[in-house]
């Protein structure tokens, strides 16, 4: 049985952009989004960098609640990857 996929849009959370079209140009321009973490407190980790997503909060995206249960106890931090789902 064949399948058809059809990309109805695109959405990006990262480290580099939130915006598809410059993410795209970044990449192309070949800059990286690794840097040393900010959001965490890194004092006990072996690696202190890494792909965070500066300035970045799920307000006004999604509702707290939800956040909190769809972080697979990250704290919230995969409300990025929520977003991005959103805004495709």
């Amino acid at each position: 049985m064949k399948r058809r996929v059809v990309i109805s849009g695109m959405g990006v959370v990262t480290s580099l952009s939130r915006r598809v079209e410059d993410l795209f140009d970044r990449l192309c321009r070949g800059e990286s989004g690794i840097r040393g973490l900010q959001r965490i407190d890194v004092a006990r980790l072996p690696v202190k960098f890494g792909g965070e997503v500066p300035h970045w909060s799920g307000d006004g995206h999604i509702a707290p609640k939800e956040a909190m249960s769809n972080s697979f106890g990250f704290g919230g931090h995969n409300t990025s990857l929520i977003v991005g789902r959103m805004r495709a």
